[in-house]
């Protein structure tokens, strides 16, 4: 089953388009090669000119050598880059050292501590100072004395809440020390911790403990809002360092690295990328399908035999297909191939009978003898005058019209086959032929094709 593109009325194979591709496959391999060379050289010339510029570079510089050759505002740059640097360095050791970090927002577990400062002890100023923020430092450092002496004493206090108020009906001031644990285990030792202190500072008992599993929705979007922001900083380092050349570069490693030197090892010499060559052969394989499409597309000469029949409803009596390359074109064109998808149509002995053969049928048929050669397009000589001998050797007398010196002349009646030269019949030529044989009168048997 032929499948047909539409072009002005007229059809194009894509069969057709097949067969032409692998015919010409000599261009499609000198395409490939070509393209896929040219993107695999340019690549290279370009990793090239840029390893020359940094193996240049490479070797011992000096930090006063740097400093030097850049300016104030490059060398600003760098320490802009330092800076944020070393902001993200702390952020970091924050978030990776603060206890509060290794809690569960969802299951905190929550220690209470309950004082009762009575109306002897209870005073003003003591009630605020234990509000203040100088009594939970305080408290922290006790605790990270005992408790986390890994840690420290900032991010203990973080784990503590204070509070006072009424403690019972009778009106006393009661303290509440709340503790988030970071360890079931700790918790007798935060309460003896703090009970050592407050006894021997205040001289204050507690009264009472409790210990709640409680969700902590403050402590969670802390949790979220130091990971955000964490992520925020280390993408401004990464951009702020992606700016800087490779001068600004080595200084901010040496910056960084505290050095006064720095040795830059030599790149390595590129390579010619297969990846690029693999690249330009498809390119080259598309290109090449892409031009002979075109090429097809708006040829306005007869390239297929059975055109003849799908377009102007011509019977097909016969096709030699001996087509030869000229010139350049022998570099494209596959003979091997031509023969190989053409058949027996390729051998013109074979072909020739066969037309012979298709003719004669046609000519019986119709109880005639005489026939009118009217050729259309490029000459093609040589199959005509064959086609004369071997018909006259069937008993069929045949004249070749000479349709180079105008109009075609034909009696009314007489049998005609037009001798259409593939590759070079233009359509309009096919046409107007077939319109003057109409108005003639002649009969039209149907029509021979050849490629030379």
């Amino acid at each position: 089953m032929r499948e047909n593109q539409s072009r002005n009325g007229r059809a194009i194979s894509l069969t057709a388009i097949f067969r032409e591709y692998c015919i010409h496959w000599k261009a499609l391999v000198l395409v490939c090669l070509a393209l896929g060379s040219a993107l695999t050289l340019t690549d290279y010339q370009k990793r090239m000119e840029s390893y020359e510029v940094q193996a240049a570079k490479a070797g011992r510089v000096q930090k006063s050598d740097l400093e030097a050759r850049l300016s104030d505002t490059e060398k600003g740059d760098v320490m802009r880059a330092l800076d944020l640097n070393t902001h993200l360095q702390d952020r970091i050791n924050y978030q990776r050292q603060n206890l509060i970090n290794q809690l569960d927002p969802y299951h905190e577990e929550y220690l209470e501590i309950h004082y009762l400062i009575g109306a002897r002890t209870s005073s003003a100023r003591l009630i605020s100072y234990l509000q203040s923020e100088d009594f939970k430092s305080r408290l922290a450092v006790q605790l990270f004395a005992q408790v986390y002496p890994k840690s420290d004493s900032r991010y203990v206090q973080e784990l503590i809440d204070v509070s006072t108020g009424p403690f019972d009906e009778l009106g006393e001031v009661g303290l509440t020390i709340g503790v988030k644990l970071t360890d079931e285990s700790l918790r007798q030792t935060i309460v003896a911790a703090v009970d050592t202190y407050m006894e021997k500072t205040y001289q204050l008992k507690h009264t009472e403990e409790t210990e709640t599993i409680r969700v902590d929705q403050d402590l969670a979007r802390t949790q979220v809002e130091g990971e955000a922001f964490l992520l925020q900083m280390t993408q401004q380092s990464q951009e702020l360092r992606a700016r800087l050349s490779d001068d600004q570069t080595k200084l901010y490693q040496m910056y960084v690295e505290n050095r006064q030197d720095i040795v830059t090892k030599e790149p390595d010499k590129p390579r010619a990328d297969v990846r690029q060559f693999v690249i330009g052969l498809l390119l080259g394989a598309v290109a090449d399908l892409t031009l002979l499409c075109v090429y097809l597309m708006f040829s306005q000469t007869l390239r297929e035999p059975e055109e003849l029949q799908e377009i102007w409803n011509l019977s097909l009596l016969g096709k030699n297909m001996q087509r030869e390359a000229h010139g350049i074109r022998k570099l494209f064109f596959s003979r091997a191939a031509y023969r190989y998808f053409q058949g027996k149509y390729a051998k013109e002995q074979e072909a020739m009978e066969d037309a012979v053969r298709q003719i004669c049928c046609s000519c019986n048929l119709r109880g005639i003898d005489r026939l009118e050669l009217v050729p259309v397009g490029r000459t093609i000589e040589k199959e005509n005058r064959k086609l004369l001998e071997l018909l006259s050797k069937k008993g069929i007398h045949m004249i070749i019209r000479d349709v180079e010196r105008g109009k075609i002349e034909s009696s009314e009646g007489s049998a005609v086959l037009i001798s259409v030269a593939g590759r070079g019949a233009r359509y309009m030529e096919i046409d107007r032929t077939l319109a003057d044989l109409e108005a003639a009168g002649a009969d039209v048997i149907g029509a021979f094709y050849a490629e030379a």
